[in-house]
């Protein structure tokens, strides 16, 4: 559920649903699976898998950019070996973002719209690259799209120096990770966007 809530939530604005089915009650007991024996070997746990679970399941617990930003950080720091992770997100077309550090409290249409054209982020960002590795003056860099239904609205920016290290073999794991959290991020980049609710009175109060 925390894996679908935020794609869903993003396309999707209202919905019958149909009555729960009760399939112990519904189905055959000889359908039911067979308990495996004992001496049956366990699948292997995947660490990656179980942080990206954990992620997930963090996320669908905050509605606050700042403590979603941060959680990304801290928890995709055991998944990948960087100092600094920016987000990138569009808020127009174009080839202009805002770049959160993580934490960032400010809203997002008050940060600066940061032109990128003829970057490796721009390619990314257009879909002219799947992704993008560059290293320079002893420092490597990674950056991945985030995908929503088909479409690139931003990008997550990895960088690390010396002794850290991000090679080519990094890009799985972080396009992972971006895919986990894209959806929420955009949930929150949409409602940034909405105007300021509106209170009954208001006018009245500004006349006076």
């Amino acid at each position: 559920a925390g894996l679908i809530a935020p794609q869903v939530g993003s396309f999707l604005r209202s919905v019958e649903s149909p009555r729960p089915l009760d399939y112990a009650q519904d189905r055959p007991a000889a359908a039911l699976p067979a308990t495996p024996p004992p001496s049956s070997p366990l699948p292997a746990r995947d660490a990656s898998a179980e942080s990206l679970f954990r992620i997930a399941s963090l996320l669908a617990t905050t509605s606050d950019p700042a403590a979603a930003t941060r959680l990304i950080a801290e928890e995709g720091s055991g998944l990948l070996p960087f100092d600094k992770l920016t987000f990138a997100l569009r808020l127009t077309e174009g080839d202009r973002v805002i770049l959160l550090e993580p934490g960032e409290r400010r809203a997002f249409p008050d940060l600066p719209l940061i032109p990128v054209t003829g970057t490796a982020l721009a390619r990314v960002l257009q879909g002219q690259a799947p992704h993008a590795f560059a290293q320079a003056r002893g420092e490597s860099r990674l950056i991945v799209p985030l995908r929503v239904a088909g479409r690139v609205h931003g990008a997550l920016v990895f960088s690390a120096a010396p002794p850290a290290a991000l090679a080519e073999s990094h890009l799985d794991p972080a396009q992972r990770l971006a895919d986990i959290v894209a959806a929420h991020l955009e949930l929150l980049r949409r409602a940034a966007m909405l105007p300021p609710p509106y209170v009954p009175g208001w006018k009245r109060a500004e006349k006076r």
